[in-house]
């Protein structure tokens, strides 16, 4: 009789080792699913973040650059309004008229 009840305790269950099997195996398959959709995700952050990383690196250096140009531009645009001053001003406008033969009026007509 105990070499019976040695038997059922230790005798395997066909049946019930294929479920507890099956448990496991979908346990485990859930895990690894879990475990690749994870990495999977975490890697396409990590790409998505290198791909970002460059673009603002990318747009910084264009940033300054841009600026670089306003400065230049705006150093440009006071030389030139400087010159135009220059040029519109009484001296040099009553010097082009002589050369170019205006003369002074004598009577100034006034309405």
């Amino acid at each position: 009789m105990q070499k019976r009840n040695f038997d059922l305790i230790f005798q395997p269950r066909r049946k019930n080792d294929k479920n507890l099997l099956s448990g496991w195996q979908s346990i485990g398959k859930i895990k690894i699913r879990v475990l690749v959709t994870t990495t999977v995700l975490v890697s396409l952050l990590l790409v998505t973040q290198l791909v970002f990383a460059a673009s603002l690196a990318t747009d910084g250096r264009k940033l300054s650059e841009i600026g670089s140009e306003i400065q230049r531009l705006e150093a440009e645009n006071t030389t030139l309004k400087a010159k135009i001053a220059q040029a519109a001003s009484l001296a040099t406008l009553s010097e082009k008229a002589q050369v170019l033969g205006f003369e002074k009026p004598t009577k100034v007509i006034t309405p």
